[in-house]
């Protein structure tokens, strides 16, 4: 199966029949000068081209014996040994460094994108202003907001959820940053289904997990009701909802809807209180430590899964609004950059 591979075999023995012989060479060759010969592309073309089999390709004697070969004197031959001696440790120590550069080509793209990811959330990408409306004063709003639509019934009151404990905190946040709950922030899930389009137009956007590309999260193909079988029940969203695959999260599947719409039951639609910016919210789900975080709650084996608790209790890092903004923009400007690395 490997026709044309020489061995020097440096002690007795005995071979099968899939192995030629050959001996008495030291007249003509230099033995190693004879091994780097055979190992040669130019030998190697020769044998390509006599070899017989269409599966298992085979050389006999006469084939090998009617390559055409040049030799130098023998002393020659061992300069010529030397030289490749010296010069091949060389070649291999460049084709390991060489595969080295090709996989920190290939990852590194993805490491710098985690890399900035995690620094936005973590209050690291832009300097803070002093200026700036605090967190805290968000969440009071948030509260505010909250306590009217329960109280006109446009959503339900809910259980508390756990306080935040010193030990769930991964790290420090800056002045006027605020550790909030994800489930305290959205209206998580409740954003309303569908079972009948009947009355819906047949534009309506119908979005797909399928339709978004994973890690990069961009939209593949925005399809609409009428080009798709409708089989189930779907979620409903609006323009500025979060959308958060919850299906297979390493995935890595978040947008912002910039329409209206309905989506399959493994995308979440998170819709934000107050004015939290959505496209930072959106920065957040998919940095490192979240996904890291959902990986190691989600269960199922064959199509593991974000359960809502869990959700509801991730954690998030809530800079000013202003901030928000600022860190969106500085993300899109160097993301757009490691892009270009990839070209």
């Amino acid at each position: 199966m490997s026709f044309g591979r020489p061995y020097i075999l440096n002690i007795d023995g005995c071979i099968h029949d899939g192995w030629l012989v050959l001996s008495s060479v030291e007249k003509c060759f230099d033995k190693d000068f004879l091994y780097y010969l055979l190992s040669s592309y130019y030998i190697f073309t020769q044998f390509c081209g006599s070899v017989s089999g269409a599966v298992v390709k085979n050389l006999n004697s006469d084939k090998v014996a009617n390559a055409v070969v040049c030799i130098p004197p023998l002393e020659e031959q061992k300069r010529i040994v030397e030289k490749l001696e010296e010069i091949l440790p060389l070649v291999e120590e460049y084709g390991k460094n060489e595969e080295k550069l090709s996989k920190l080509n290939e990852t590194l793209p993805k490491k710098i994108r985690q890399s900035i990811l995690q620094h936005a959330v973590q209050g690291k990408l832009v300097p803070q202003n002093p200026n700036d409306e605090p967190a805290s004063e968000l969440l009071k709003r948030i509260k505010a907001e909250k306590e009217q639509l329960i109280k006109d019934s446009k959503i339900k009151k809910e259980k508390p959820l756990p306080p935040i404990t010193k030990e769930e905190i991964p790290y420090e946040l800056p002045q006027g940053w605020e550790w909030v709950k994800l489930g305290d922030i959205v209206n998580y899930g409740s954003t309303g289904t569908v079972d009948n389009t009947d009355n819906m137009s047949k534009d309506t956007w119908i979005l797909d997990l399928e339709d978004i590309e994973k890690e990069s999260s961009k939209l593949l193909k925005r399809n609409r009701l009428k080009d798709k079988d409708f089989n189930s029940s779907k979620k409903l969203f609006n323009v500025g909802d979060v959308l958060y695959g919850k299906l297979r999260p390493y995935l890595d599947k978040v947008l912002v809807a910039d329409e209206n719409g309905i989506c399959t039951t493994e995308i979440l639609p998170l819709r934000a209180y107050g004015n939290i910016y959505p496209y930072y919210l959106r920065i957040y789900l998919k940095n490192p430590i979240f996904i890291q975080y959902v990986n190691q709650l989600t269960y199922g084996v064959k199509m593991p899964r974000l359960g809502t608790d869990d959700g509801k209790n991730a954690l998030v890092s809530l800079p000013p609004v202003e901030e928000q903004k600022r860190i969106v923009v500085k993300v899109d400007e160097l993301l757009q950059l490691v892009d270009k690395l990839e070209m």
